[in-house]
């Protein structure tokens, strides 16, 4: 039984028996259901890195053999999964997923983990679901090549002149 039972231990001979007690059930680990217990970048995160490496936690380790086609990213909106190297740890229940190629730009993409994935066991994942993040806006390189005059006091007009920099 799960949860606190209440119960007395009876034995002969023993003065003060029966004596009671209470005891805390709990439910064996290994027969809880394989389920996604997070991901990172989590669900609607802006401004990830394009190199960035994806990590699953499950509730328990994964058999690797399913991982494949059942753990994927892809760009949102378009069914063919993005070449990843797969990696696993902490007994399997983390699995990271880095793309072999860098992500493009301020692009949405889904992972998507599906009823194909199972537990060490074959227990089939209990809450396939899918997760979306969208990479960031590529960096803007400057290079400051000059300052006109290169010496000034206070409210003298300098001019700054290179590349990357905006007039807005």
């Amino acid at each position: 039984l799960v949860g606190i039972q209440s119960a007395e231990a009876v034995v002969s001979g023993i003065s003060g028996s029966p004596v009671p007690f209470t005891a805390e059930g709990l439910v064996d680990p290994a027969t809880l259901p394989l389920t996604v217990a997070g991901i990172n970048p989590s669900d609607s995160t802006v401004g990830v890195s394009i190199t960035t490496a994806i990590q699953v936690t499950f509730s328990k380790a994964v058999d690797r053999s399913t991982v494949s086609s059942a753990l994927l990213l892809r760009r949102s909106g378009d069914a063919t999964p993005i070449p990843v190297t797969r990696g696993f740890s902490d007994g399997d229940t983390k699995v990271s997923l880095t793309p072999v190629e860098a992500l493009t730009y301020e692009t949405e993409y889904t992972i998507e983990n599906n009823a194909g994935l199972t537990d060490t066991g074959v227990g089939p994942l209990e809450n396939p679901t899918s997760s979306v993040f969208y990479t960031r806006e590529p960096l803007v390189r400057r290079r400051l090549a000059s300052v006109s005059p290169p010496g000034a006091t206070v409210s003298t007009p300098i001019m700054l002149s290179g590349e990357g920099f905006s007039t807005d």
